[in-house]
């Protein structure tokens, strides 16, 4: 059998998605929020699912995700993916997108953000 090569070929190959611990922990908070204060497990599994699945699009396209409106503020280029879980509030997953990784440092529930905001983020991690 031949193989048939493009040129080009490596720029269509999936992006690694580095989902920080800062993210997740935020992810497993509202998680924990549906399943624990609401009483909704089955709800919060579905949440979870649906938002890992939603994270792990970025592995094609994630430069399809537009800029953060907070981006002027910072010497970063973060881009935003919004995620609309059929039975709750959506939440905005914040990520870097750089040569082959999409890397997600930051992610908010959008019912009520309880904890620091992408402003709070990026000038504590610099």
């Amino acid at each position: 059998m031949r193989v048939k090569r493009w040129k080009g070929f490596e720029s269509n190959l999936a992006y690694r998605v580095e989902i920080t611990d800062s993210a997740l922990a935020d992810a497993e908070q509202y998680v924990h929020f549906i399943q624990e204060e609401k009483q909704e497990p089955e709800a919060a599994e579905r949440y979870f699912r649906g938002l890992v699945k939603a994270m792990l699009a970025l592995q094609e396209l994630p430069h399809r995700c537009p800029v953060i409106p907070e981006a002027e503020e910072f010497n970063l280029e973060l881009r935003q993916a919004i995620y609309f879980p059929p039975d709750h509030l959506p939440c905005r997953q914040i990520n870097e997108v750089s040569d082959d990784t999409a890397r997600l440092p930051w992610f908010e529930e959008r019912a009520s953000i309880r904890g620091p905001s992408v402003r709070d983020q990026v000038s504590a991690d610099r």
